[in-house]
């Protein structure tokens, strides 16, 4: 949807200090995927030797092979090496979160993970850690699921309907998405994350390189806040807000990310209902 430059900037600054600050799902489709846009978005990296730098439509990441916790700390997972995004609106009501993705560099056996996430244990992955034997599509809602895979490139989404969240992955065959887990009880008003992480007992040390875009956010209400930066993402000390460089312009240093993941596809929607998990099923730390 498009919206001319007066009726986003009426209905980013003015509707939420006439409305307490709840904006329709149709003004945060426009308005809320801009990941320049620090009102809306705040990028948070966390670690040495991991660089980010924002793309067309979204973002890279890039992890060195000696990326280590260092330089700002997570104060609530002080191994975590990690670099995204982190919302500064919330979400309320039913919605639905697309994000694409593309792994450019992905060794065997990175460790890294990449997705969309509402806090931490409550998202959808892309990974290939020790929890899932290798590469996989994964969630965690109230337990952990995940489905093996061999994509290198596809679109995860997490969606709520009437309090119960499905993690699924878009089956380019099928033409479908595929649900991995739902899990009932989540009613509350929810942040969101896009992100890529690993820590310092799974990171592989192998140069790996990945890109989120053109992420779609879809919901019944979102309150455009801004809300403060929630715990998981708040360094030990320091920090402020990344200088994050544009196009092919890779930015290695000591600065500080978000243990949350998310993002997507607007043209994708799809219904989702409370569905089984699908695949392996087994706890994780």
């Amino acid at each position: 949807m498009k919206t001319s430059f007066l009726y986003s900037k009426i209905n980013r600054f003015i509707a939420p200090t006439l409305f307490p600050a709840l904006l329709a799902c149709n003004i945060c489709e426009a308005a809320m995927t801009d990941f320049g846009d620090n009102t809306e978005w705040m990028p948070t990296v966390f670690g040495l030797g991991v660089q980010m730098n924002n793309v067309a439509n979204g973002f890279q990441v890039g992890f060195a092979t000696d990326a280590h916790p260092g330089g700002v700390v997570s104060s609530s997972y002080p191994t975590v090496i990690a670099a995204g995004y982190q919302s500064t609106f919330e979400l309320r009501g039913d919605f639905t979160i697309d994000v694409s993705y593309s792994l450019n560099v992905w060794p065997a056996a990175s460790g890294v993970r990449l997705g969309i996430g509402l806090m931490p244990y409550l998202g959808v992955q892309r990974e290939c850690t020790i929890y899932t034997s290798g590469d996989a599509y994964s969630v965690n809602a109230a337990g952990f699921s995940y489905v093996s895979t061999t994509d290198r490139s596809g679109m995860m989404q997490l969606a709520r309907v009437g309090g119960t969240l499905t993690g699924s992955y878009w089956n380019p065959t099928s033409q479908s998405w595929v649900a991995i887990r739902s899990a009932q009880g989540y009613s509350e008003d929810f942040g969101v994350g896009l992100s890529a992480w690993t820590d310092s007992s799974t990171f592989g040390h192998q140069s790996v390189e990945l890109t989120m875009n053109n992420l779609a956010i879809s919901a019944q209400t979102i309150l455009s806040g801004p809300y403060p930066l929630p715990y998981w993402v708040q360094p030990t000390s320091g920090g402020g807000i990344p200088a994050v460089p544009e196009a092919n312009t890779l930015w290695a240093g000591a600065l500080a990310l978000a243990f949350s993941v998310l993002g997507s596809r607007k043209a994708l929607r799809a219904s989702l209902t409370s569905k089984g998990a699908l695949g392996a099923t087994a706890g994780r730390p």
